[in-house]
């Protein structure tokens, strides 16, 4: 995980050296630079390389069109799981249903919600994804899109169906709702937790497909299955593909019945028989691998997770501030 985080750090900093970090919030007395991603967006003072630090709000941000290539950070998700790693349990949210369109090219969005909207569509290359909620949204991932990345990140309905010879389509360490593509795109997914999918092509290496029902795979599929786990067995006119295990039960993984609005239901018990049995002894699952899934979607970026200020005083101002680095 840290050397993916390293290499998107560096780039992101050789290519904006002279870059600003906005801050947008929807509470008009926070003092911010905007009240919304679509007003930064538009403004002239908001250049190609900038940030924008969406803050946390008890009331949705609308849903945005982006058309510069910026990177956007939110707080995380499900902040009452992961105590001490922010000072408030107020998430950054998106309703309704975002775009990245020309001049979006580049991006890369972590720390936000999607849930709570139709999620997002993508039409430009090079765009991560990372770190953020999207429960049962959907992520449109269409013609142009090549290159993208969605890593680490919880829920989504992942739809590549309608795009056709897309190049260099990451998914990692990701817990889906489902999956579809067509027969004419370049894929790799790993250390997934996916309910169902349709797909004829790709490769599939240390992920869990936990629901029975989904698709066969047959004999003459392209798509290439190593090291995954299957709580069925769709192999049904070609035997299994070497190292998958079929026929799993969720008690053989999970202490618990899966809870998509709890992420510590994903962690696998100690006798696990996941553990040690990805691809070159990885763990097989969303926390296994080189880029662990990481809880609630906090940012690669230092936080302020404690804030204790007094009220008004006559004196000196005693105040407690509590900061921690995050990979």
């Amino acid at each position: 995980m840290r050397h993916f985080y390293l290499v998107l750090f560096i780039a992101v900093i050789n290519s904006s050296a002279n870059a600003t970090i906005w801050r947008v919030n929807n509470n008009s007395s926070m003092g911010a630079n905007f009240a919304s991603i679509n007003d930064a967006v538009n403004s002239a003072s908001v250049n190609n390389f900038d940030t924008l630090h969406i803050e946390p709000s008890g009331t949705n941000y609308p849903a945005f069109t982006l058309t510069k290539r910026l990177v956007l950070i939110g707080v995380g998700y499900y902040l009452q799981q992961s105590p001490g790693y922010q000072a408030t349990a107020q998430w950054s949210r998106i309703g309704g249903l975002s775009y990245l369109e020309n001049g979006g090219a580049g991006s890369v969005i972590q720390g936000l919600d999607f849930s709570v909207g139709s999620g997002i569509s993508i039409s430009v290359p090079n765009v991560v994804i990372t770190r953020c909620c999207f429960t049962s949204a959907g992520v449109s991932i269409n013609n142009g899109a090549n290159n993208f990345m969605f890593w680490s990140n919880w829920g989504g309905i992942l739809n590549l169906g309608s795009a056709s010879n897309l190049q260099g389509i990451s998914i990692r360490n990701s817990f889906l709702w489902s999956f579809s593509t067509s027969s004419t795109n370049t894929i790799l997914m790993e250390n997934c937790y996916c309910s169902t999918y349709s797909t004829s092509t790709g490769v599939y290496k240390n992920n869990i497909f936990y629901n029975t029902g989904s698709s066969n795979i047959t004999s003459n599929s392209t798509a290439i299955f190593s090291h995954n786990i299957f709580y069925g067995n769709p192999f049904t006119d070609g035997g299994v593909q070497a190292s998958n295990l079929v026929n799993i039960t969720n008690a053989q993984i999970f202490s618990g019945s899966f809870d998509s609005s709890n992420q510590s239901s994903l962690i696998p018990i100690s006798t696990a028989v996941s553990n040690g049995a990805g691809e070159n002894g990885v763990d097989i699952g969303i926390f296994g691998g080189a880029t662990p899934y990481k809880m609630s979607g906090i940012p690669a970026i230092p936080s302020i997770y404690l804030l204790n200020a007094p009220g008004a005083t006559s004196g000196s101002l005693p105040v407690t501030i509590g900061i921690r680095s995050n990979d």
